[in-house]
Order: structure tokens, then C-alpha cells, then sequence
């Protein structure tokens, strides 16, 4: 999947298309960097109102490839690199979004794969037999 983002876009836009995509994982995006692995307080989030440019004004409008073969750390780092922005991956495990941080090796088709898989397991299953996923 590729988004071609401008200026005008707003951050809940980005936020959309990637949800569409990637049902199990949604992006949100920070005021600052974090290290690699490092999780962000959502104090620290961008609302969707916000536009891109009001963040980072872009030259001309950029296109993020949002491939399921890239990790999820590999298209946070293209964001900041490219565009100034600083996304944090989250994945739906159960009924609660956790930051994909510490698993940012996995490919976003891996990282939505086990949300669906939580989503698919009855209620109850054993927390230890769904971290077997991870």
C-alpha cells in the first residue's frame, strides 16, 4: 500500500487509510522521537485534527510504501526520516491496543496476523498459550 501525504492531510486521514489496511493495528503519531523499542505516553500523541503541515511543512507532497513485508520499525523510521513525523505502531490484542514496541521486528503483516489471531480466540484461552504468537 502506498499514501502519498501532503501538507493538507490530516494525521486521522493517515490514520484511516493504514486502520483499512491493517484492521488489527493503528498508527498514532508522537510530538517527539522515541528510541528504537521505546514505548510514548499518550500525552505525548498528535489528535487526528492535526495536519501535517501544521507539524512539518513538506516541500512536496511524499509517498510512504505501507508494505505488509516491511517491519513496523522499518516504517516508523521512513516517517521520521522522510517526512519529520513520528509514528508508534499499536496492535489490538484482545479489547486493548498495546504499543508494538519491543516486537518492531515484525512485519506489519506478522504484527496484524496475531491481533487477528487474539480477535479469533475464544474468551478465556490462556494468556500464555495467545504470547506463544508473539
Amino acid at each position: 500500500m502506498k499514501i502519498r501525504i501532503r501538507n493538507s492531510m490530516r494525521i486521522g486521514e493517515i490514520q484511516e487509510r493504514f486502520h483499512e489496511v491493517y484492521p488489527y493495528l493503528k498508527m498514532e503519531f508522537c510530538r517527539r522521537p522515541h528510541s528504537p523499542g521505546g514505548m510514548v505516553g499518550k500525552q505525548h500523541l498528535y489528535g487526528p485534527g492535526t495536519r501535517v503541515g501544521d507539524l512539518n511543512k513538506l516541500a512536496e507532497p511524499a509517498e510512504i510504501m505501507m508494505d505488509p513485508w516491511r517491519t513496523t520499525g522499518q516504517l516508523e523510521e521512513q516517517f521520521q526520516n522522510q517526512l519529520g513525523l513520528c509514528p508508534q505502531i499499536w496492535r489490538l490484542q484482545g479489547d486493548h491496543w498495546y504499543q508494538t514496541a519491543g516486537t518492531d521486528v515484525l512485519t506489519l503483516f506478522e504484527q496484524n496476523d496475531i491481533g487477528r489471531q487474539y480477535a479469533l480466540k475464544p474468551v478465556g484461552e490462556s494468556r500464555t498459550e495467545m504470547e506463544s504468537l508473539l
